[in-house]
């Protein structure tokens, strides 16, 4: 960040960063620390030899100045010290410990905020700037505000006689202590060694420190009594320190003058409080106040004065930054033609070593590639600029612009300033603009237009060689004449709107007839702006191209396509073409008319005209044709007006390489082919609806067996995909199970007969038992063009009759078999027994006293009992025992497959307790048993079934006679 002074931001200056310090030991904190507090305490007790108010206030405290110091040079630590050496002080002048106390405090708060704030302000301990200064200056203010307040609130509280007035009072102290802060803290912050070393060393140093010494004896002097009161020379020695530190600010700096200024404050402090001196007076107050404004009048002047130093060494310093680091290079030349100083930038330019130049006189020192510059300072060198052609260390070659200037010092003698502007690559850019503008002009001239640039005020400032081969004329003729004068009043009429559409930086291309002896020729022109970057146009360009042969061309095309498109407007029909942008660059009249446009669509987009829904529907169609296809396609028409339906061919316009640049369009009327086609998807979708609703299958196959027609029905039976099924072979589409099937009939049908047959088909639901009928498709000439597939599903029949032919062998009551289907079965096992000679059993049996059952409990109880005795005899027999029910209460049992007598004996025994288990029956139990009678056969035997039947029913007879509920064996 700059500074109004020319200095610059800097890292933190805290004392920390002092280079190079030797490490303090572990005693150096101790005895900071007792310096600190003896050092507050004497300052203290000093003061408080001059009181202002009462005994607690003084106009100049320098213990606030010694710890602010203190506190900015080693840190918060020295706090302590400060509050300890404050509370002695206080005490020391009477009155309560706690109020000296809680004094003392305040007095270790307000310099160690101010501490704090120089830091946080990044405060710079050297006070080279004003900045710094200021921020002293603020530090101070705001520190010294809370010693004051907080000294004279606690002097209020303890009724003290000073607080009476309490403004008074903290206006007092604030101004002692910032008094003090200012006297002593300047010189104690600033003092660095190596700083007091460039104030006091050498021969410089030793003439401040006689002056420090010229300083301190006027002040002894002064307020030491060694001068009577009404001495001559009192009050001349009192203001002689005013000059002597001003000469201290100027020589030695901030140090030198704020050290002289301490010791005269405090000499004029001490020796005012023993009662010498001007300010020694009869009135204690007075001579304070006296004293305070002497020594701050004193450390003020000594401040400005350093501060304007400062200024002006600033000035110095920039003015040495500037020197050394200006692009330029500059030499300083007194009135005797010494050289003063001389940059880096000289030496760079010139090669003559800066170091070697100062002291010595420019006509001898500036030789060589730099005595072009000697020349220019000699006689009294009067201001001028120059452009001279020097030579770099290295041969390279130099272009400067040389300024010199002379101006007089405060001091009245002359003094030149020399500055030299490297100018080369300017003057190189401008000879390579020379020689562009020469090739632009000669590469101009071999291009077969007319070029030239006219200015604002419409005046030729360039023109090419081919005004002469087009106009005849020199272009020499040309340039510097307005464009009125070279063209003619009416031309430059007819022209002028362009013109002036150029000069406010609008481009102009347009074409017109030649003017005077070249009104034949046909010209394209174009009038180019430059615009600068302000944006101001300081003239334009033009270009005039003789198109004459092109013009003819276009108006002998422009007749051919007045032919093709009287031609096209009248084809029934739309014809375009478009870009690869989807923009109409040609129609016919046909697309106004029929879709009664207001305007012809040539420039706009298929969007534009017809919206974007009519858009995205061809947008893909357009996108093949662009791709290299010709597409065909049949649209319904959505736009109001026009054909209702319309086919469309999209032809792809190439190039001469080949590549599509657009799509001409065909448009079509196909409303009466798409009516006659909707007339026969009608009847279609009639035709289908019926076949869909038949429960039958329905196909139509054509000579070489492929499927031209189904019905939805083959879908519901058989999950055929119908669409993807059309067009496809027969066997493909059944399968080979299916078609093997069916084989023989199709290609018998095929050849013109008719057929009829039943197949089991495994459809969707199952087996299906289907009559089919094949119906040839006969053309006149007895030719087969097909055949006609009906499938009827006649599976509900052919289980009507099973179920007939079943009831007819079933007992319906007990669902076992009857006597009809008995008789049969017994057949088929005597069959096998003469077959085999495996052994076979016959058990007749009926169920005891069931009349009583049906006159007590009803027949329905009966039927009820019948059904669970005919469940209970077929949960107790093998797969291959029958069970049939005779009539009323008979039922017989065959067992076949047995190898002795006592299984069957077991068989008939294991019935019988299936039967005794009581009966739950329509609410009731019933107790319900049976009599059998077991007729047996060892394979042996050669008797017949009725024999068989005979000998069961007499043991049967048998075991009712021996009681019921029991099994009897017929006898061999």
């Amino acid at each position: 960040m700059e500074h109004s002074d020319g200095g610059t931001a800097r890292p933190d200056p805290s004392p920390a960063e002092a280079p190079a310090r030797a490490r303090p030991t572990v005693a150096t904190p101790v005895l900071r620390l007792l310096a600190l507090a003896a050092g507050y305490y004497f300052a203290a007790r000093l003061g408080l030899l001059i009181p202002y108010v009462g005994t607690h206030i003084s106009l100049i405290w320098l213990p606030t100045g010694i710890a602010l110091a203190a506190l900015w040079r080693w840190g918060p630590g020295m706090a302590p010290a400060v509050w300890v050496a404050a509370t002695a002080a206080n005490a020391a002048i009477g009155g309560p410990l706690w109020i000296s106390v809680c004094i003392g405090a305040g007095n270790t708060a307000g310099p160690t905020v101010a501490a704090l704030l120089l830091r946080r302000w990044r405060f710079d301990d050297h006070l080279l700037h004003r900045r710094d200064i200021t921020v002293f200056l603020a530090a101070i203010v705001l520190g010294m505000a809370i010693t004051s307040l907080n000294g004279v609130l606690w002097l209020a509280v303890a009724r003290a006689p000073e607080a009476t007035r309490l403004l008074p009072a903290w206006a007092g102290w604030f101004v002692g202590d910032a008094v003090g802060a200012l006297l002593a803290g300047v010189p104690l912050i600033a003092w660095r060694r190596e700083r007091a070393a460039e104030a006091f060393g050498g021969r410089p140093g030793l003439r401040n420190l006689a002056l420090l010494a010229i300083v301190a004896a006027c002040g002894l002097t002064t307020f030491f009594g060694w001068l009577a009161h009404d001495s001559a020379f009192l009050y001349p020695l009192l203001a002689l320190p005013f000059f002597l530190l001003a000469l201290l600010a100027v020589r030695g700096g901030v140090i030198a003058a704020s050290i002289g200024v301490l010791l005269l404050s405090v000499a004029a402090g001490f020796g005012t409080a023993r009662g010498f001196g001007p300010f020694a007076l009869h009135d204690p107050r007075a001579g304070s106040l006296a004293l305070w404004s002497y020594v701050t009048a004193q450390a003020c002047t000594s401040l400005l004065i350093c501060s304007l130093c400062m200024a002006l060494q600033a000035s110095r310093r920039q003015f040495a930054a500037f020197l050394q680091n200006s692009a330029d290079g500059i030499l300083v030349i007194d009135e005797q033609g010494r050289l003063l100083q001389a940059n880096a930038a000289f030496t760079a330019m010139t090669g003559v070593d800066a170091a070697d130049l100062v002291g010595r006189h420019a006509g001898d020192a500036l030789l060589g590639a730099a005595s072009g510059i000697g020349a220019l300072v000699a006689d009294g060198a009067p201001a001028s600029t120059t452009e001279l052609a020097l030579a770099r260390a290295g041969g390279e070659r130099l272009v400067v612009e040389c300024q010199v200037a002379r101006y007089r010092k405060s001091s009245g003698h002359w003094q030149t300033h020399v500055s030299l502007r490297d100018i080369t690559q300017r003057v190189v850019a401008q000879e390579q603009l020379a020689t562009s503008e020469a090739r632009l002009k000669a590469v101009t001239d071999q291009v077969p237009a007319m070029f030239a640039y006219v200015d604002r005020q419409q005046v030729y400032r360039f023109a090419n060689g081919q005004f002469r081969q087009v106009l005849g004329v020199e272009p020499d003729a040309v340039v510097g004449r307005t464009m009125r004068d070279f063209l003619g009043g009416d031309a430059h009429a007819a022209l002028l709107p362009h013109i002036e559409g150029a000069l406010r930086g609008e481009a102009q291309h347009f074409e017109r007839n030649g003017w005077k002896d070249n009104a034949s020729k046909h010209f394209m022109v174009r009038y180019v702006p430059e615009v600068r970057l302000d944006g101001s146009v300081p003239g334009f360009f033009i270009m005039v191209l003789d198109i004459t042969e092109r013009f003819r061309a276009e108006l002998a095309l422009a007749r051919s396509e007045a032919l093709v498109r009287a031609i096209t407007d009248h084809i029934p029909g739309l014809i375009s073409h478009m870009d690869r942008q989807y923009r109409y660059t040609f129609v016919n009249a046909n697309y106004v008319r029929w879709f009664s446009l207001q305007e012809s669509p040539v420039g706009r987009t298929v969007a534009d005209v017809f919206g974007e829904a009519v858009f995205e529907g061809v947008h893909a169609r357009i996108d093949e044709a662009l791709a290299g296809r010709e597409v065909v396609f049949d649209l319904t028409n959505k736009v109001p007006g026009g054909a209702d339906f319309m086919r469309v061919h999209y032809v792809p316009d190439r190039d001469e390489r080949g590549e599509v640049i657009g799509v001409y369009g065909l448009v079509t009327d196909r409303t009466e082919q798409q009516h006659a086609r909707d007339r026969i998807e009608a009847s279609e979708r009639q035709l289908r609806a019926v076949t869909d609703n038949l429960p039958m299958l329905i196909t139509y196959v054509d000579a070489e067996e492929r499927l031209r027609f189904m019905n939805a029905t083959f879908h519901d039976w058989l999950g055929t995909d119908i669409t993807g099924s059309i067009g496809r072979p027969l066997r493909e589409v059944v399968g080979e199970e299916h078609y093997a099937a069916r084989r023989e009939h199709l290609r018998a049908a095929l050849r013109g007969r008719r057929v009829e047959f039943e197949v089991v088909s495994r459809t969707l639901q199952g087996l299906r038992n289907l009559q089919t009928v094949y119906i040839p498709d006969v053309r006149e000439d007895g030719g087969v063009r097909g055949i006609y597939t009906l499938s009827t599903d006649v599976t509900a029949l052919k289980d009507t009759e099973r179920e007939l032919q079943r009831l007819a062998r079933v007992d319906t009551l007990t669902g076992l078999a009857n006597r009809r289907q008995f008789d049969e079965l017994l057949e088929h096992a005597f069959a096998r027994y003469r077959r085999a000679r495996r052994p076979l059993a016959l058990i007749y049996l009926d169920i005891d006293r069931f009349k009583a059952i049906n006159d007590t409990h009803g027949h329905g109880v009966g039927d009820a009992v019948l059904r669970e005795f005919a469940a209970r005899l077929e949960s107790g027999l093998r797969e291959t025992d029958v069970a049939a029910r005779l009539s009323g209460d008979e039922f017989v049992v065959t067992l076949d497959g047995l190898s002795t007598r006592e299984e069957a004996v077991g068989v008939a025994t294991k019935l019988l307790h299936a039967i005794r288990v009581p009966m739950p029956v329509a609410g009731k139990t019933l107790d319900v048993t049976a009599s059998m009678g077991l007729a047996w056969l060892d394979g042996s035997t050669e008797v017949d079934a009725e024999a068989l039947m005979v000998r069961a029913d007499r043991a049967l007879y048998r075991a009712k006679a021996a009681g019921r509920n029991g099994l009897t064996v017929a006898e061999d």
